[in-house]
């Protein structure tokens, strides 16, 4: 196995060892990293709780990928387009194709595109953090309203 590969593997074992120790806890709120969904042996933890897929468009994300450098993202070399915006839609667009079905299986989603229609905004980077939170509220609230009935 590659280093880069070990690496991934280690960091995905700890992921799901914190995830198991968090999913016996109540009343909190876990931001949890794009992969947690591959496994499912972290799926039986996330059904501990609710869990909520945030949908960002590949185009948003890739914006905020480059503005935060390349330190923390590898542009290099697995990708046949020229700018780093172009590299990252493309990658970022591989990822999606192999992990959407598995965000699908969230129970609830907030699309950052459909809020942005529904107020009239320019785009997602308009989005203010409370939008957000009072958007997944609402959804956990349709949840809820749903099992009761």
């Amino acid at each position: 196995m590659l280093e880069e590969e070990e690496d991934e593997k280690a960091f995905r074992d700890v992921e799901t060892e914190v995830l198991k120790q968090l999913s016996c806890m109540g009343r909190l709120v876990v931001a949890t990293g794009d992969g947690i969904v591959l496994r499912p042996m972290n799926w039986s933890y996330l059904r501990h709780g609710v869990t909520v897929w945030l949908d960002v468009p590949v185009e948003a994300l890739a914006n905020r990928v480059i503005n935060a450098g390349e330190q923390c993202w590898s542009l290099s070399g697995s990708t046949t387009s020229s700018s780093p915006y172009d590299q990252a839609v493309e990658m970022l667009t591989d990822i999606l194709k192999h992990r959407e079905s598995f965000y699908a299986d969230s129970d609830a989603t907030v699309s950052f595109q459909k809020l942005v229609s529904q107020t009239g905004l320019d785009g997602v980077d308009s989005l203010t953090p409370t939008m957000l939170a009072l958007e997944v509220l609402e959804e956990i609230d349709k949840l809820i309203k749903h099992k009761r009935h």
